[in-house]
């Protein structure tokens, strides 16, 4: 797919946007695994780009929540933190991270899944180690459930609230990871599961750029052009590796060839 594809066909709406990539431009992306891939190749095209790299357990705005509370010093439930603590990579801290939104001018918040782990006993969110636990033992010890959809919008506003202020004017883009579920403990077809997931994701999308009156924000359409386009073509997934539930790389690299073609004043 081209550039002028995307644009002319997918996101014909955001051609009235004005220009805002320049090579000075600061990018940080956070999220599921694919704001990595997003990072990656922003870098690769000679921009500046920082993913906020944790894991890829946190793809759920619910994680990115706790995630947000930690960097503010908000008190959190112990385990939780000592989970972060053990997730992070070497070399990042509070501090590190702050500082990195602060010189940022576009922030990529990339929406993974909407099921997450919860306490069976509190109804509290919860981020269990499943190296340490079998899925069946996952199962039996916490509720696995497909959150709602303003549960999420409620996440991200929070955490754009917080963005915007480290980085007032920071402008924000929000995606939707084609990256599917592998599998479900809540219902037995993960297919529908992967389907149920991200219709909630792509509506919290909608709900968070087109209705809740937060400024100087865009709904990059990256998901339809993996999950709508893609369904169309064979090499969207799994050409790099052979892993069907992994995007394309070059793929990922024409979609932000894309992006920044759209939105490029130079």
């Amino acid at each position: 797919m081209c550039s002028s594809d995307l644009t002319n066909h997918i996101a014909v709406d955001l051609n009235r946007e004005p220009k805002f990539i320049s090579k000075t431009t600061r990018f940080f992306t956070m999220g599921s695994c694919f704001a990595r891939n997003l990072a990656k190749s922003l870098r690769n095209s000679g921009y500046m780009a920082q993913h906020m790299e944790i894991s890829e357990y946190i793809n759920t705005t619910f994680a990115n929540r706790v995630f947000v509370d930690w960097l503010r010093g908000v008190e959190i439930d112990p385990a939780i933190r000592d989970r972060i603590a053990e997730l992070l990579p070497a070399g990042w801290s509070k501090e590190n991270m702050l500082q990195i939104i602060k010189v940022a001018d576009v922030f990529i918040l990339t929406l993974g899944v909407a099921p997450a782990f919860f306490d069976r006993a509190t109804g509290d969110f919860v981020l269990p180690r499943p190296s340490a636990l079998n899925s069946r033992v996952l199962a039996e010890k916490y509720r696995y459930r497909t959150t709602s959809v303003q549960e999420n919008v409620d996440n991200v506003l929070y955490l754009i609230d917080f963005v915007r202020s480290v980085s007032p004017g920071i402008k924000i883009i929000v995606t939707v990871s084609p990256v599917p579920l592998l599998a479900s403990f809540e219902y037995e077809s993960a297919v529908q599961a992967d389907c149920l997931s991200k219709s909630t994701m792509r509506l919290v999308a909608h709900e968070v750029v087109n209705n809740s009156n937060v400024s100087d924000i865009i709904y990059w359409p990256s998901f339809e052009v993996f999950r709508w386009a893609g369904s169309n073509a064979s090499n969207f997934y799994a050409a790099d590796d052979g892993a069907a539930w992994h995007v394309t790389e070059e793929k990922v690299a024409g979609t932000i060839k894309a992006f920044v073609d759209m939105f490029s004043a130079a």
